[in-house]
């Protein structure tokens, strides 16, 4: 890993558990990094960057699906139209697909390839679906993951719940297309819909 600084200073090294324990118990924290994620991420999809390699055609409704998905789960990709890009059999011809298999998707920074993915497998390789054991027991399962849905695993969680929320599409619901919503939990100035493509959660 490679970082730059304006002036001498310190590198410190968390793992994913504790940086996840850090902004858990550091409010201040937490809006400094979420924050400069949210304005990662937003950079990312509007340069078209990612570590996500779509191979489609404008015709195909596979492809369609596929591209909503990745958008309104906010998730950076980069799209290539087959009907289009001059390299596109060269491409097809690298990772051995058939026309037939289209779309592709190439996911993990080339180490699947998958082709006409379903939904359910595409998240999958995106690491938005939990993996989770038919043993476990929850103290609450909320089905639906829109603004109630949200606050409701919020409040479960504070008073110590095991909780687990499970979504069709993505975090926030039909919230997650709106404008600006006022006065949510937590967020007393109000906040836009993109916001909820911040968060992760199981899709079922």
């Amino acid at each position: 890993m490679i970082g730059h600084v304006t002036e001498n200073g310190e590198f410190l090294e968390l793992s994913g558990e504790n940086l996840r324990e850090l902004v858990a118990k550091d409010a201040e924290m937490s809006e400094i990094l979420m924050r400069a994620f949210i304005l990662r991420r937003l950079e990312l999809i509007r340069q078209g960057w990612g570590d996500l390699v779509v191979l489609g055609s404008q015709h195909s409704a596979r492809t369609l699906e596929i591209r909503e998905f990745l958008s309104r789960n906010a998730h950076p990709y980069t799209y290539v139209d087959l009907d289009r890009d001059q390299t596109s059999q060269e491409l097809l011809d690298r990772f051995e697909v058939k026309p037939t298999e289209v779309p592709v998707v190439v996911c993990n920074g080339g180490q699947d390839v998958l082709r006409s993915p379903s939904i359910q497998k595409l998240a999958g390789c995106l690491g938005l679906n939990m993996v989770t054991d038919a043993k476990d027991v929850r103290d609450v399962i909320i089905v639906g993951a829109g603004p109630a849905g949200l606050a409701a695993a919020v409040y479960a969680a504070s008073e110590g719940l095991n909780v687990l929320v499970v979504d069709t599409n993505s975090p926030g619901g039909q919230a997650a297309s709106s404008s600006k919503i006022e006065n949510y939990l937590g967020f007393p100035r109000g906040f836009r819909g993109r916001n909820w493509r911040s968060v992760r959660c199981c899709r079922h």
